[in-house]
């Protein structure tokens, strides 16, 4: 089972497939939210 511990790019692709939210959701709320107030503001 050293393996496994051993092959480290895999990770990477199970957080992915278990959150792809996390990997789009983040770009597009974060970016969307800080255009959402400063429009209202002004």
């Amino acid at each position: 089972m050293s393996e496994v511990p051993l092959q480290d790019p895999q990770p990477e692709d199970g957080l992915k497939g278990l959150y792809p939210q996390l990997a789009g959701v983040p770009e597009d709320p974060l970016p969307t939210v800080q255009q959402g107030p400063p429009l209202q503001e002004p």
